[in-house]
């Protein structure tokens, strides 16, 4: 059964690439990704690394894909970088660069000192992919844009990727759907489930729904 934190993500990436899939127009499109606490990538990224990079074997005459990616991130120590301002590490980007060629995604979070490690998490459509390639590798950087040098920091953790089909999207929403079920289940024939423990089971109840909301909703 997945966590309430899993099912939140991917019950958002579903609706995400769901927009994509029903062919609305680009310019229609919200931007989408996610920053959250967390450690844990969801295992529907069937590719995953420990570090900032990994390799991908794309399926024969590839052109165009879909693709999600992740990665897990924490407070980073500054590479080659042994004494910096203190203002670098006010805020970073993460890129994915498939290969050589151009970063799909670059996002700029804001942050204070973190705590503990987070989940970034986002898709992106369309893709081109250059006909002879088949792999590539998926490559994340943390940095800060300070002038007139580019600081990078050590602090990704995990990273994830899935090449995205429409069958992918059908099968994600199944998940949602069985972990909402599994989830009725569980809170049927819960012991907390009874009067002298109302404001617990209340308390789950509403977390329950929480969890649930994103897989149902569009």
């Amino acid at each position: 059964m997945l966590s309430c934190d899993e099912s939140i993500i991917l019950g958002m990436l579903w609706i995400a690439m769901d927009w994509r899939f029903l062919q609305v127009p680009r310019w229609n499109i919200p931007a989408f990704q996610i920053v959250t606490p967390g450690s844990r990538i969801p295992e529907w990224f069937n590719n995953q690394s420990v570090g900032d990079s990994l390799i991908v074997e794309l399926p024969p005459c590839t052109t165009s894909i879909w693709i999600a990616f992740c990665a897990v991130f924490e407070e980073g120590a500054p590479v080659d970088h042994s004494n910096p301002r203190q203002y670098l590490s006010t805020n970073f980007q993460i890129v994915c660069r498939p290969g050589e060629g151009a970063r799909v995604r670059s996002n700029r979070i804001t942050k204070g000192h973190l705590v503990s490690p987070h989940l970034w998490v986002s898709c992106v459509y369309h893709y081109v992919v250059d006909k002879k390639c088949s792999q590539m590798k998926i490559s994340f950087h943390s940095f800060s844009d300070a002038y007139p040098n580019r600081i990078y920091y050590s602090g990704i953790k995990k990273c994830g990727f899935r090449l995205v089909h429409k069958q992918n999207v059908e099968e994600l929403n199944q998940i949602m759907m069985m972990n909402h079920s599994i989830n009725i289940i569980t809170k049927a024939t819960s012991p907390h489930n009874s009067h002298t423990s109302a404001d617990a089971s209340g308390n789950s109840h509403q977390k329950s729904i929480c969890c649930k909301s994103y897989a149902l909703s569009k």
